[in-house]
Parts: structure tokens; C-alpha cells; sequence
């Protein structure tokens, strides 16, 4: 079954929690205990936490994570992140935390989800229990084709692993 969503977007520290337990189960709740700590302190300071802030947070807990698993991660693939691209490998939800805000459209797999599953679901489930589902996540940023600028892409994830990325 074929579903459109909305766009997500990037850079809450709820959602950095979430996407850490996907990436890496076993840091979840150590970075979920660290990101509220940071994001309390933040709001009883100056009640807010700017973008740049939550993009340097997310930046310092995932070169932690790289240190932690660098089995998990190929050193292509921290390269890329830490460039803010995504590459073929990645799973779904690295790929957000690379690319930023996206729109996606999910062909679930009929042999694992039932017809009306949640797409969220779907899509952040690959990382963990990759499955025949089918992915396509469609971002604007001018990261991953630097020289170029402000570009359009979408990213094609099989079997829970960036296949490839195309240009539109």
C-alpha cells in the first residue's frame, strides 16, 4: 500500500532521542536522559534552545555513538554524516539526521505490516528489523550536493539501507 505523509521535520531533542534508539538501541536511554538534562538546563536559562545549539548537540552525541559502535558505522558513512550527507548504507533514520526535513512515501511490506500500518513506523523500524519494505524520502538542502547549492534529491532505502540517491 502505497502512503504519502507530511513533511518531518528536523532537530527536536524528543525526536534526536528517538532517532538514537533506532540508530542504536542499546544508547537510548542514556541519550534520552542526557538530552533532557541539556534541554531543561536550556529552558530554565533562557527558555529556548536555538537551531544551531540542537545541531551541535546532535553532532557531539552522534561522534559519541561513532566512538562507542564503530562497527555499526563505516567510516564513509561518519564521514558523510558529519558533511551532512547521506550515503548509500545509511538507514532511514541516519539519513534524516543527515539530510534534514524530507516528505516520503512507504510501500510497506505486506508479509510483515498490516495494510494500514503507520509509515513512520514502517520507515523507522528498518533500522532495527530491516524488512521488503519499500522507501523513498525526498529532501532540499544544500549539503549534499554542495558545489551546486540548494539541490532536490531523493533517496531510495531497501531491505533498511540507503540503496541510492538521484538528483531531481
Amino acid at each position: 500500500m502505497n502512503f504519502l505523509l507530511r513533511t518531518v521535520f528536523s532537530g527536536s531533542g524528543v525526536m534526536l532521542a528517538g532517532a538514537l534508539f533506532f540508530c542504536v538501541p542499546q544508547v537510548s536511554a542514556i541519550a534520552q536522559e542526557q538530552l533532557s538534562q541539556k534541554k531543561a538546563g536550556s529552558i530554565m536559562e533562557n527558555n529556548s534552545v536555538s537551531v544551531s545549539d540542537k545541531d551541535q548537540q546532535l553532532v557531539l552525541e552522534m561522534e559519541k555513538i561513532f566512538e562507542k559502535y564503530p562497527e555499526k558505522f563505516t567510516p564513509e558513512i561518519q564521514q558523510k554524516f558529519r558533511a551532512r550527507q547521506i550515503a548509500v548504507g545509511m538507514d532511514p533514520y541516519l539519513a534524516h539526521l543527515a539530510g534534514g526535513a524530507f516528505s516520503f512515501k512507504v510501500d510497506a511490506d505486506p508479509l510483515k505490516w498490516p495494510i494500514h500500518a503507520d509509515p513512520q513506523q514502517v520507515m523507522w523500524a528498518q533500522a532495527m528489523h530491516p524488512d521488503n519494505s519499500h522507501i523513498w524520502m525526498t529532501f532540499e538542502n544544500n549539503t549534499q550536493f554542495p558545489a551546486e547549492g540548494k539541490t532536490g534529491f531523493v533517496v531510495y532505502v531497501e531491505s533498511g539501507k540507503v540503496k541510492t540517491i538521484e538528483k531531481l
